[in-house]
Order: C-alpha cells, then structure tokens, then sequence
C-alpha cells in the first residue's frame, strides 16, 4: 500500500489558501485591535474630563475657603 504524494501545485495550492485564510483572520484581528483602542481612547478622555471637572470643583472650594477665612 503505496500512497502517492501530491503534486507540488497541489501542495502549493493547499498552502496559498492557508495563507488567505490566516491573512483575512489577521485583518479582521487588526480591525478588532483598532476599534477597541478608539473605544479605550474615548472612555480615557472621559474620565480624564471628570478628573479635570472635580479638581477645578476642589480648587474653586479650597480658594473660596482660603478667600473667606
């Protein structure tokens, strides 16, 4: 019981189709990894936006304290 190998386009063909499919998971990988950055980044410049509000907010009080005292 022989079993013959398989041409080297057939090999070569196997191979290029292996190579589009690892190619388009890696596309769609880079897609995911951009969309979730622009959605870190938002989420980051909300809460650096809160950050900012509540130290303006603890500053006015600490001035107006230092003011009236």
């Amino acid at each position: 019981m022989t079993t013959q190998m398989p041409a080297i386009e057939e090999r070569a063909s196997r191979l290029e189709g292996a190579y589009e499919q690892v190619n388009e998971r890696l596309g769609d990988l880079t897609q995911a990894i951009a969309s979730l950055r622009s959605e870190m980044n938002s989420r980051f410049n909300t809460v650096y936006a809160f950050l900012a509000t509540l130290v303006a907010a603890n500053l006015g009080t600490l001035v107006a304290i230092l003011v009236k005292g």
